[in-house]
């Protein structure tokens, strides 16, 4: 009674219209259906296509299907055929992801019994031929009104169903057309895939890495749209489809961000913006890991928030990158023109073919799909010109920098070849000077002993005493030659006692005071790196003698698990750290190799007209043995 009491004040109101009937030809080739459709909401999702069909006209509202649905739809057009010949078309729904429609047929207002169900969870073979869509056989009989019922029940997909009346042959070439673009997408993904594969094995780069998750999000969100999947599966009355559609979704989310930052560093623009991104991948991930149950899943209100949640999300994202790429291509980022002109396009193609007509504010067309293909393929074939400049850049850096450690090892030897020579030198000259005088003297001494006469003892006994003197001398002379070589200390006791005695040598001077502290060297460490440490030390501690002026140095040694550490403090006058590299000596090139020897890095902290620098050594406590298969720690 209610419903009778509607259709008499829609009546009364003048709302009630007639359907109007599209008028069809033997010889129509192809007709959009867009605006030509009515719809039916049956909220009650019991009413059967016999009640359908003997619905008033007035019961329609002439409006496409857009949005998502909490309840069983109808979709009715109705065609008139005004000629006195039969004929058949395609009736074909543009919408690849429908899991349910049934096809209902009316002629001339009666029921017909060639009732088709079809969607992905129903077996392909219902479908007129082995298409991604759904393509209906139609018929026409002569001077008749067809009316085709399409039901539809399926919240987990967008109803927006563009409809098109077509010829075989147009059909024919519509579904050839569409493959020929969809299997040419998948064969530049794939090779891209294969290729990002191929150089992340070889040269272990991020972005190679982050690229191979985009591109297989890419491939699970087209497949999954393209309805691609099912030409190699019957039905899917699980909605596997909609799961993989969602797991590329959260992937995409994820990844894409990540591998346009390993391309063009737009996370340096604004930290806080890229940890807001990052964790809209991780809502992402919690609002599909929750989705996936089966309470959750079933839910329109839940379907719904989650359809909307990970769109807004998705739009989020894509204007966060969009503008972050506007930014650095302002900013004359490297690669970041080319990148934003890439995705601005991708972009505006997939909006405008893809997420406006899912909410039915724009129409995608026949074609709809073949544009995002193209730009897709063009943003593929983008991405793999930028990995290729990119792994070209990498190259280009390991070999300069191959050439820069061939070089620096080369100076390095340089310099202790150098070095060597210089310590040879000295050696010679404090044996000439010191030693060659020293024994010039004992020979006139023993040769005055020769002429001396033996009664002569006062005289004899002088030569005696000064032969003696320089016997003294000369053995101090040796020990301090010595000690300069190698000090005896160093190799019996350690670079803590050898440091220690060399303090003491330079305190016995009283012009400088050098105080020696060590924490945790209990343990004595490896030869290489105890000579090391005191070359080093015994090198920048000569430099502030000879340069800086200071009256106290601090020389302190400090051990633990992982790392030394020596660190060299004094008073002295600071001094510019570009001199040093540009200097002549060997004294800085000698110490680092040195460093080097021991994997050490050195730090220095001094400025020009300012007292006081910081010498700092870091080295790792366990160092590579040459010639050993293992690491052992230094004791």
């Amino acid at each position: 009674m209610r419903v009778i009491f509607f259709f008499i004040i829609l009546a009364i109101a003048g709302q009630v219209k007639a359907i109007e009937g599209i008028k069809v030809h033997k010889d129509l080739e192809l007709l959009d259906l867009k605006g030509r459709t009515y719809l039916y909401s049956d909220e009650t999702d019991s009413m059967t296509a016999a009640r359908i069909a003997d619905l008033p006209e007035f019961a329609w509202k002439k409006k496409p299907l857009t949005g998502y649905s909490e309840h069983q739809e109808w979709v009715m057009v109705q065609f008139v055929n005004e000629s006195s010949v039969a004929f058949d078309k395609v009736l074909y729904l543009n919408n690849p992801i429908s899991h349910m429609l049934d096809f209902y047929f009316v002629e001339n207002g009666v029921l017909q019994t060639n009732f088709v169900a079809t969607g992905l969870s129903r077996s392909s073979k219902a479908k007129l031929y082995n298409d991604p869509c759904f393509p209906v056989k139609l018929h026409f009989p002569k001077k008749s009104t067809v009316r085709v019922l399409i039901r539809t029940f399926d919240p987990l997909s967008s109803m927006n169903t563009p409809m098109f009346l077509m010829g075989f042959n147009t059909a024919a070439s519509f579904k050839d057309k569409n493959l020929s673009f969809s299997f040419l997408w998948i064969g530049i993904l794939v090779l891209s895939l294969i290729l990002a594969l191929f150089l992340y094995i070889s040269i272990r780069q991020n972005i190679f890495y982050y690229y191979i998750m985009f591109g297989i999000s890419t491939g699970m969100i087209g497949t999954a749209n393209l309805g691609i999947l099912f030409l190699f599966f019957d039905s899917d009355p699980y909605q596997i489809v909609t799961n993989y559609y969602q797991i590329g979704a959260v992937l995409m989310i994820n990844f894409m961000p990540r591998f346009l930052n390993s391309i063009v560093p737009i996370s340096e623009i604004s930290k806080k913006a890229w940890k807001a991104m990052k964790a809209i991948g991780y809502l992402a991930i919690g609002i599909a890991v929750l989705y996936c149950m089966p309470y959750f899943k079933f839910s329109f209100f839940f379907t719904n928030l989650f359809i909307n949640t990970m769109v807004s999300l998705t739009a989020l994202l894509f204007l966060y990158l969009l503008i972050t790429l506007c930014i650095a291509s302002l900013r004359k980022m490297e690669r970041a023109l080319t990148l934003f002109v890439v995705y601005l396009a991708y972009l505006t193609l997939a909006f405008s073919n893809v997420i406006l007509p899912l909410f039915g504010v724009a129409d995608k067309g026949l074609d709809g799909f073949n544009l995002v293909l193209i730009g897709s393929t063009f943003e593929t074939i983008a991405f793999m010109i930028l990995m290729a400049q990119v792994t070209l850049s990498v190259y280009r850096d390991r070999e300069r920098l191959y050439k820069q450690v061939q070089s620096n090892q080369e100076v390095m030897m340089e310099a202790i070849v150098k070095g060597q020579e210089d310590e040879r030198n000295r050696f010679a000259k404090d044996l000439h000077d010191g030693f060659g005088q020293m024994i010039s003297s004992l020979m006139l001494n023993i040769k005055g002993l020769e002429t001396a006469q033996s009664t002569n003892f006062e005289k004899r006994s002088n030569i005696f005493r000064q032969s003696t003197a320089i016997l003294n001398d000369m053995y101090v002379e040796l020990k301090n030659i010595c000690f300069n070589l190698m000090p005896q200390t160093l190799l019996a006791a350690g670079v803590g006692e050898a440091l220690k005695e060399f303090a003491n040598r330079i305190n016995e001077s009283g012009e400088i005071i050098v105080e020696v502290s060590f924490y945790d060297l209990e343990e004595r460490l490896t030869e290489i790196q105890e000579i090391s440490i005191y070359r080093i030390s015994q090198e920048w501690v000569n430099n502030i003698i000879k340069y800086s002026n200071a009256s106290k140095i601090e020389l302190q040694i400090t051990k633990d698990d992982d790392e030394i550490t020596l660190l060299i403090e004094d008073n002295g006058a600071g001094f510019d750290k570009s001199a040093l590299e540009s200097g002549k000596g060997n004294g800085w090139k000698n110490i680092h190799s040195r460093a080097n020897l021991i994997k050490g890095v050195v730090e220095l902290d001094t400025t020009e007209g300012i007292k006081g620098t910081t010498f700092i050594l870091n080295a790792p406590t366990k160092i590579e043995v040459r010639g050993e298969n293992e690491f052992v720690k230094a004791n």
